[in-house]
């Protein structure tokens, strides 16, 4: 429902102002659109594209970590470009996420989930990776001030910041983890960015005996490594003298990311026994705020169990329509099926959402269940 309500790549050019002013410039006889000088042609997959962009005060390329794309210049592949949302609220949000007061927006994914569409509909996932609105599911997805500040530079909504998730540094993906982790490779040699390490140098897992944790410490973590069937675009080649290896999934921009185990939750008391004791040690002595953590070492073994309180959230209302602007939207949120809470009743649905948009890359190695240690 997120992508419905303004959150893609065909509603960027589309956004308004705070005074309710086209952020890109309409045509005046079809003011549903813009003018035709921000309409970008281009061929993918042999098939001719003409889609409208946004002007570069929406979203703009930046020539970073070794992209070469320019703002309506050369934009394709858009594997090779870093293109973020500069918008005003959207700037300090990722400003106020990474603790990074010079970061210029917040990107957006590069490795498209739609076939030969040009502009990601997505946060980047290397570093947004359990935000709401990244493109592959994690096993907590959250919505941060990130896509309340997305909504918030539509013109169309007023968002409710206090309304989402909490966040905590040194747990949560990404967050307050300084420019370096938004402008940086993810690794440098076998030294991942961000404390604790969010990327891994070598295959990680229950089946090589140096399982891990997550870093929010919910859930049993791998890192997937794979020899992909050519060399990767210089710009995702981590590993010196192996130009064809890289992360599991491309949309981590091929970065060997720590990623959860689907069947090791911490917090679900069917994992909360003897099957999830896990080899290695813990990532980092952070504990999450409002949960109680118990460890118990037993050897090479520690148990790691996640008692979290009981918390009842109501239908809690994110973002308040702007009435007046684009009547279209008015005549769509008039509906019964969209009507109050919009992005809560979305929270509820959105592992349906995002198992949607994951995706598994053909003949890798599909991590499933975990073995206990013994």
């Amino acid at each position: 429902m997120a992508h419905a309500l303004g959150f893609s790549s065909a509603s960027w050019p589309l956004f308004r102002d705070s005074v309710g002013a086209a952020r890109t410039p309409r045509d005046l006889n079809r003011p549903e659109r813009p003018t035709n000088a921000y309409q970008y042609s281009y061929t993918c997959q042999s098939s001719s594209y003409s889609p409208y962009i946004p002007a570069s005060t929406t979203v703009n390329y930046f020539q970073e970590r070794g992209a070469t794309c320019t703002y309506n210049g050369t934009m394709t592949p858009t594997t090779n470009c870093v293109h973020k949302l500069v918008t005003p609220a959207v700037v300090a949000a990722a400003r106020f996420y990474f603790n990074c007061s010079t970061l210029n927006g917040a990107e957006l994914e590069n490795q498209m989930t739609t076939a030969c569409d040009l502009q990601g509909s997505h946060w980047e996932q290397r570093i947004f990776s359990t935000e709401l609105m990244s493109s592959y599911a994690q096993h907590s997805m959250q919505i941060t001030p990130m896509t309340l500040a997305a909504f918030e530079d539509s013109g169309w909504y007023r968002p409710v910041y206090t309304a989402a998730d909490w966040l905590r540094p040194g747990s949560d993906w990404g967050f307050a983890q300084g420019c370096n982790f938004t402008a940086n490779k993810c690794l440098t040699g076998t030294v991942s960015v961000g404390a604790p390490a969010h990327f891994g140098a070598t295959t990680a897992g229950t089946g090589t005996f140096n399982a891990m944790c997550t870093t929010d410490r919910r859930a049993l973590a791998f890192v997937g490594i794979s020899d992909w069937t050519g060399a990767l675009p210089s710009q995702y080649q981590y590993f010196p003298g192996f130009p064809q290896r890289g992360g599991s999934l491309d949309v981590f921009d091929y970065c060997p990311a720590v990623s959860a185990y689907s069947n090791a939750l911490c917090n679900l008391p069917t994992n909360a026994n003897g099957n999830s004791q896990v080899w290695a040690s813990v990532h980092s002595a952070v504990r999450p705020s409002r949960a109680r953590t118990h460890e118990r070492a037993r050897g090479s073994c520690r148990r790691l169990v996640f008692v979290t309180p009981a918390v009842f959230r109501r239908d809690v209302q994110l973002l308040v329509r702007v009435p007046g602007v684009d009547a279209a939207l008015d005549d769509y949120l008039a509906e019964p099926a969209a009507g109050r809470g919009l992005l809560r009743r979305l929270v509820r649905q959105r592992r349906r959402l995002h198992h949607h948009h994951a995706r598994r890359q053909p003949g890798h190695v599909h991590h499933g269940d975990v073995r206990p240690c013994r």
